[in-house]
């Protein structure tokens, strides 16, 4: 993250409206925003191949960082232990997105260089910094899948809250939540201390489709 900075997020009216007072609250020079280390459709280009996010490979330092960072050996184990986890939970979405993963490979070059995990099941990694969420459900998201989140850092409070069914959750560094993001709806509170992360584990529906139309048109040719 030294190389490849956060940048402030591009849905503020959606899920980040307090976004400038939450980055005025920190410390000055404190790092604040997004990473979106992503597989997806370009803004405006929803029907034509998906490519990979500008964090992903855009500028050469950020194609640089996002590599390093992707097939580092904490990302690659952290990746093999949700999916061996979501594999218990729900195994024919793991199957269901096991396909769509190496699908991707396939269809992006530059996603299968910097992923290393061999049962990976998730496309995405966003990478919030010093950042909380607004209520909000993650309408790009599987309908009936799920998303996996680890808070990380040096921080207190900041819970995670489930209003639709009732739930307030310590969302303490390094635990771990997997949960259907694209129906439940969800916000995290104010923290206090820095740094605090939260990789977010995901799937985009878009890429799917992309993918279930490109390869089920070559398996009936």
């Amino acid at each position: 993250m030294q190389t490849s900075r956060p940048h402030p997020p591009k849905d503020q009216n959606y899920r980040h409206h307090d976004y400038d007072k939450c980055k005025a609250a920190l410390p000055v020079g404190t790092p604040c925003g997004v990473l979106q280390l992503n597989v997806q459709h370009q803004r405006g280009h929803f029907h034509d191949a998906p490519g990979p996010s500008a964090d992903s490979a855009g500028k050469c330092y950020r194609t640089e960082a996002a590599t390093r960072f992707r097939t580092s050996s904490c990302v690659t184990r952290l990746s093999t232990l949700l999916s061996i986890a979501l594999a218990a939970i729900d195994y024919g979405t793991w199957r269901r997105y096991r396909v769509k993963v190496d699908e991707t490979k396939a269809q992006s070059a530059t996603f299968g260089v910097q992923d290393h995990c061999s049962i990976q099941c998730f496309v995405g990694i966003f990478l919030l910094v010093n950042l909380f969420s607004d209520e909000h459900v993650d309408l790009n998201d599987i309908p009936d899948g799920w998303t996996a989140m680890v808070p990380l850092g040096n921080y207190e409070r900041g819970e995670l809250y489930l209003p639709d069914i009732g739930v307030c959750l310590p969302y303490r560094p390094k635990d771990v939540v997997f949960f259907h993001s694209r129906v439940l709806r969800h916000f995290s509170d104010y923290f206090k201390g820095v740094p605090r992360y939260v990789l977010v584990f995901t799937n985009n529906q878009g890429v799917f489709n992309f993918l279930s139309e490109k390869y089920d048109s070559l398996l009936s040719v």
